[in-house]
């Protein structure tokens, strides 16, 4: 029978994660297989920082009033929303897309709408 003969652990792997909190691993090998008694491997918590964060729109606001006009032109109202859902952190990027948004409205039918001056 051979006797066992466990040889020096690796260095320290990476870290699994690229941010955050993650584990990382070192091994050793037997010169026996199978016959030394004890951990081939070891597991250690690591950690590459805080994750960045990337920002994500909240929800529209409801649309404004229409606004005041004369004539047939109709008029317009506005809504916005904010880019706080999460807002970004930690050079996470910032949303994309429109902060505010405008469409055209047009008053009833059948409803009085000043002459234009």
């Amino acid at each position: 029978m051979e006797l066992c003969i466990w040889y020096n652990w690796s260095v320290w792997g990476n870290c699994d994660v690229t941010c955050g909190s993650g584990t990382r691993t070192k091994t050793r090998t037997c010169s026996v297989a199978d016959s030394c008694t004890g951990d081939a491997i070891q597991t250690e918590s690591c950690s590459n920082g805080i994750c960045p964060v990337n920002g994500m729109w909240g929800n529209w606001t409801p649309w404004s009033a229409c606004s005041p006009t004369c004539g047939d032109s109709g008029g317009s109202q506005t809504r916005s929303r904010s880019c706080d859902n999460p807002a970004p952190s930690t050079d996470g990027k910032d949303c994309v897309g429109l902060v505010s948004d405008t469409q055209s409205c047009r008053h009833k039918p059948n409803v009085h709408t000043p002459v234009c001056k």
